[in-house]
């Protein structure tokens, strides 16, 4: 059984927003550096996509308007 490493990723979001951006790009800074470019990309990949997950599933409730919930139409 392989020991575990610890990695040390540094990711920018900037860098990969569109769906045509090379997330490779975006990965800045990884060690151990004898891992393959799929699986820093990988590793990476899931990494951002958890923290963004986290940021926008427990941030701050926003305060809605119960008489008008959808906007200047009151519409459901």
């Amino acid at each position: 059984m392989r020991p575990c490493v610890p990695a040390v990723v540094v990711y920018d979001t900037g860098l990969c927003t569109r769906e045509e951006d090379d997330p490779a790009h975006a990965v800045l800074f990884f060690r151990p550096c004898h891992t393959p470019t799929h699986a820093r990309v990988s590793l990476a990949g899931q990494l951002a996509g958890v923290i963004h997950f986290c940021r926008h599933a427990f941030s701050t409730p926003r305060c809605q308007d119960q008489e008008r919930p959808c906007g200047s139409q009151g519409l459901w």
